[in-house]
């Protein structure tokens, strides 16, 4: 009869445990990276019910979007790099600086997309979908143009979170964000509340919408005392070109 080596054992034991640690601590991380995703899914099963018109329009225009939101997303995983740069230097205060840089840049991106709401109409005309299919395309695609710039400022703020090794709060806004978004969706694509049915509209509203609230609180954690006296999230807040442009 063999024996098995008791610390064979227990290396395996470590090595099994090594990747559900990893999911553990990857998880808020990757939550807040698919929030807008999920956002985009929610839409497109609440749209559901208003027909296969409404449905067939959603998903190309939130394809759309997505491409460019992908783009940004890589772009803004460099505040991550000079966040925890900063930290293993241990200046804090440089951290919270290219956070604020991270989402004047996304002001910056989303003032420069502007043009894409022209060429929307143009894209999906090129595409020959029905009238009433485009018009909602179109609906969805420029409204969120329109939010392109708190999106990519979710992006650049949790980024930093991440990279101060505090994802969990990226996490919270997202979830918030996401709760916030089912709740405006029942109100403006249904007309609850009070408010006008919207449709398709309605949706693409909640979600721009949804992204200005994750970033409010992301950045309201920002000026919690903690933040404010570690990372002096106060006084590092002014434009720097520099910092922009590294």
């Amino acid at each position: 009869m063999s024996h098995s080596n008791p610390h064979t054992l227990l290396v395996e034991q470590e090595d099994r445990r090594v990747p559900i640690t990893l999911l553990i601590l990857a998880f808020p991380i990757i939550a807040s990276m698919v929030s807008r995703t999920v956002m985009n899914y929610i839409d497109f099963i609440m749209v559901s019910q208003l027909g296969t018109e409404a449905q067939a329009a959603i998903m190309p225009a939130g394809m759309v979007l997505f491409c460019i939101l992908a783009a940004a997303m890589g772009m803004f995983s460099a505040v991550s790099t000079f966040v925890s740069q900063s930290l293993g230097r241990n200046q804090l205060d440089e951290c919270s600086a290219y956070a604020w840089q991270g989402v004047y840049l996304s002001i910056l991106g989303g003032i420069l997309l502007l043009p894409c709401w022209w060429l929307m109409p143009v894209l999906f005309g090129w595409a020959g979908h029905d009238a009433n299919v485009q018009a909602m395309e179109n609906d969805y695609a420029q409204i969120g143009v329109l939010g392109l710039a708190p999106t990519m400022a979710t992006f650049a703020l949790s980024n930093f979170y991440n990279g101060i090794h505090r994802p969990t709060v990226a996490f919270v806004s997202a979830v918030i964000g996401n709760l916030f978004n089912i709740v405006a969706n029942y109100a403006l694509i249904f007309g609850h509340f009070g408010f006008e049915a919207m449709g398709v509209k309605g949706a693409a509203i909640a979600t721009q919408l949804a992204c200005v609230v994750q970033v409010l609180v992301m950045i309201g954690w920002m000026l919690t005392p903690y933040y404010v006296k570690q990372y002096q999230t106060l006084k590092t807040w002014k434009l720097d070109f520099k910092r922009i442009g590294r």
